[in-house]
């Protein structure tokens, strides 16, 4: 029956973004079937079958019929909670909106319940191993667990324990994490925590899907189109560039869309050219062009020897993002050497291309413009060009002198009985230009640091990508020996020194003061240390990647620190949002659904970058960070307060 379970629970996860909302009805009825001869005694139960029941209930937003489950198992009377399935029901309670403090209060009982003192031991903040550079394997105990409390702490916005959940599972497993505890960053938190988790991630060499890059990549590049700060969007794009080569070395697939994204987020970043066609106008196009097209050709040329070449979106996606810029010249090159039979622009990229010619009145690229609109509309029997379309190109043959072909040439392309050649060209309209802002009469020139800054993007980005073709890699890429860099949108400043940090670390992770309250591992228990190469997938050796976690966890609960009240109100805003769209029976965006998720505002990126700086500029002790990051890693700690010799002679 447990395969049974399996079986549904996958079958609803491949329809629920169909229209075949027939097969998922058949699949709640079926699961209901197994729900209730699991409770009647009907069927023997398993953790394996209930982790299936209570995770399809969870993501497929029937949240009564799998609260009603958990209910009945623990209330009987023998109830022994299993680490395989609760964290699975604690996240189901977190959507459902149980509150913190229960699904706190699950999660130690089922601490509480194991077997052995080991297993509770190695769960907790700060536990220690006998070695730091071995793998270690707890029988009876599910990352699950961890997943699960960790979701609930995330979506209640108890960052501090959350991070500290994180911190536990990468010293647990640093290369062997499940896909959804970074999913939970990726959907749920702000891309400045989900970036350097995503880091973390590939660091290690775990898994992570072509899906949540994607997502990844589209939330850096939403951010980067709602800032007006110019440095801050280049910043992003950067990024976006370190997260492909972290991606790759971590033997993630790379697709054409992670390459449309990217390509169109690049173009974005060049400065935007004057509306008026002059000498200055000519000579920032060309030198942006080429840069540009340098760039471009280089990235598309990677991605095509990684299996995702080019296609009709990549040079649609470039040309749209490039006119709106006046970045003419790199469009026009765009469309004469990339596109094809096989990758014609799309309609609204025809368009800009008509725009672009107007702008530079050359008749000949309007026409070579129109002719591949028409051409791809007839090949592929779609209703266009449109109305609008046609208007554009009436109005671009007018600034191109050709008006009076208008008629004549488009007949020969759709036929003289097409609605728009009766139409006429005195029925077109005026056509808006508002998405074209070099068009705007304010537009002014590029500032020269938007020129400066574009040119440094550029040189960062072809180092780097002759960087990952020379990097010899078969599956994983060597990050002992190519370390990785720029783990954050902006460069996290080093507030402490390598000494200082690794002093702490030592001291916490081998203190024997605090080794005397860990477990003998020699006494009978379910945790053992087990034989394995003590190395990472990406060739870095197990204590030296604990440590790079272990300062990567500091640095995101400094972060959260300084943040976090800029962000409580629209967290707050997020969870009631998810709580109510939850109540109507659609899954939460953890869960893998394309509902709301939690993302920062342009203003409050600006915030964080501020916060950045703040640090970058901070001044403090050895002293000073390391009861900083105790009192971040145990909420109870207390400063320890010197005392002064403070005795008196006094009188017999």
């Amino acid at each position: 029956m447990q395969q049974v379970a399996r079986t549904l629970h996958s079958l609803d996860r491949q329809r629920r973004f169909t229209k075949d909302q027939d097969s998922r009805k058949a699949v709640l009825a079926l699961m209901e079937t197994v729900r209730h001869a699991y409770v009647s005694g009907t069927i023997p139960g398993s953790p394996r079958l209930l982790l299936h029941l209570l995770s399809y209930y969870k993501e497929s937003g029937h949240l009564h019929q799998g609260i009603e489950l958990w209910k009945w198992l623990s209330k009987a009377d023998d109830a022994v909670l299993s680490p395989i399935y609760v964290g699975a029901a604690i996240e189901l309670l977190a959507v459902y909106g149980a509150g913190i403090h229960y699904c706190e209060e699950v999660y130690e009982r089922t601490i509480d319940q194991q077997a052995n003192i080991n297993s509770q031991y190695h769960l907790t903040p700060g536990a220690i191993f006998s070695d730091r550079s071995k793998p270690i394997m707890i029988k009876n105990t599910s990352l699950g667990l961890l997943q699960g409390i960790l979701t609930a702490r995330l979506f209640y916005s108890k960052w501090q324990s959350a991070l500290l959940t994180l911190d536990t599972a990468f010293r647990l497993q640093p290369s062997q994490l499940v896909p959804r505890i970074l999913d939970l960053f990726v959907y749920e938190r702000p891309i400045f925590e989900a970036l350097p988790v995503f880091f973390m991630y590939c660091r290690g060499g775990n898994t992570i899907s072509s899906v949540t890059f994607t997502v990844l990549l589209r939330s850096i590049r939403s951010l980067a189109d709602s800032t007006s700060h110019h440095e801050t969007r280049v910043a992003l794009v950067r990024a976006m560039f370190h997260s492909v080569e972290a991606y790759v070395g971590s033997a993630g697939a790379l697709s054409t869309q992670h390459l449309n994204i990217l390509t169109s987020a690049m173009v974005a970043t060049m400065p935007q050219s004057p509306g008026a066609v002059t000498d200055a106008l000519t000579k920032t196009d060309n030198e942006s062009t080429t840069r540009g097209m340098s760039v471009l050709s280089g990235v598309i040329e990677y991605f095509a020897r990684k299996g995702a070449p080019a296609d009709r979106k990549t040079v649609s996606g470039l040309i749209a993002a490039a006119v709106p810029l006046g970045q003419l010249g790199l469009a026009k090159q765009v469309a004469y050497s990339m596109t094809d039979e096989d990758h014609p622009p799309d309609e609204n990229a025809a368009q800009s291309l008509m725009i672009a010619a107007m702008v530079l009145k050359d008749a000949d690229f309007l026409k070579t413009a129109w002719e591949s609109l028409c051409s791809s509309s007839m090949s592929d029997r779609q209703n266009v060009p449109s109305l609008r379309s046609w208007r554009v190109f009436v109005l671009a043959a007018r600034k191109c002198d050709l008006e009076s072909s208008v008629t004549t040439y488009s007949e020969r392309l759709l036929g003289e009985n097409h609605p728009h050649i009766r139409a006429g060209i005195d029925a077109t309209e005026e056509v808006s230009m508002t998405q074209y802002h070099f068009l705007a009469e304010e537009s002014r020139p590029p500032e020269l640091n938007h020129i400066a800054s574009f040119r440094e993007l550029c040189n960062h980005v072809l180092s780097r990508l002759d960087r990952m073709r020379n990097t010899q890699q078969s599956v994983y890429r060597n990050f002992q020996e190519y370390p990785l860099e720029g783990l954050t949108v902006f460069d996290w400043p080093e507030v402490a020194e390598e000494g200082w940090q690794r002093r702490l670390y030592d001291e916490l992770t081998l203190n024997k003061d605090i080794q005397t309250s860990q477990p003998s591992p020699t006494e009978p228990s379910g945790t053992h240390e087990i034989a394995l190469p003590a190395i990472s997938n990406t060739g870095i050796q197990f204590d030296r990647l604990r440590y790079l976690n272990w300062k990567s966890i500091n640095q995101l609960l400094m972060l959260a620190e300084s943040c976090q009240e800029k962000l409580e109100m629209s967290t707050d805003a997020a969870i009631k949002e998810r709580r109510a769209i939850a109540e109507q029976r659609r899954p939460s965006r953890a869960g893998g659904s394309q509902g709301p998720r939690f993302a920062v505002t342009a203003d409050q990126f600006e915030a964080y970058r501020r916060d950045v700086e703040t640090e970058r500029v901070k001044q403090s002790t050895e002293e000073e960070w390391r009861t900083r990051v105790l009192k971040l890693r145990d909420p109870d700690y207390e400063t320890p307060h010197k005392t002064r010799n403070t005795d008196v002679e006094t009188s017999p």
